[in-house]
């Protein structure tokens, strides 16, 4: 009988530990996630502003800037002469 009673405390008590690590793990994984998830809406927000477009590739936007930067210089050497 008492071993009956102390088979059955020790399965509540495994019960309740094994319940709180999942918890915990549980937490722990949604944080993860979350984390994972923030890093990618950073990633495509940067993407995003350099002008990365998976159709066209950041090499389109780079070009831009370098065409800007030659009519930039081009004015400016020209305004000195």
């Amino acid at each position: 009988m008492i071993e009956s009673i102390t088979y059955f405390l020790l399965l509540i008590i495994l019960t309740g530990c094994n319940i709180s690590v999942y918890l915990m793990c549980r937490k722990m994984l949604r944080l993860l996630e979350d984390a994972m998830l923030h890093t990618d809406s950073a990633k495509h927000s940067i993407e995003t502003m350099l002008g990365h477009d998976p159709t066209s590739g950041l090499n389109t936007r780079l070009n831009e800037l370098q065409k800007m930067k030659f009519s930039y210089m081009r004015t400016n050497s020209g305004g000195q002469q």
